[in-house]
């Protein structure tokens, strides 16, 4: 991918999570879904290696700021496309 002679888009599409998930990104053309995140370990793995509870992943979820908005937020990716899942209740979420 690096020297691909080629304009290079990436969309992140599910979980992203492995430096391989990193290493094969389109620097500065990385688009994500709304439910992906994109990280070089998860969130989960994260939390057993800093010997914290599995109910303790969803902190350490917010402080890797894996989310597709965080990822927005540092410039990793463009921007964050396709539609917002929908809830049991039919509501679309952010709607």
């Amino acid at each position: 991918m690096a020297t691909a002679r080629t304009p290079l888009t990436s969309l992140l599409v599910g979980e992203g999570g492995s430096g391989g998930a990193l290493a094969l990104a389109a620097p500065g053309n990385t688009w994500t879904a709304p439910d992906a995140y994109f990280s070089v370990i998860a969130p989960e793995a994260a939390a057993a290696i800093l010997k914290r509870p599995p109910e303790q992943a969803g902190a350490t979820a917010d402080q890797l700021r894996l989310r597709p908005e965080d990822l927005v937020g540092l410039g990793i990716a463009r921007g964050v496309v396709g539609p917002r899942p929908v809830s049991a209740e039919g509501v679309r979420d952010g709607a």
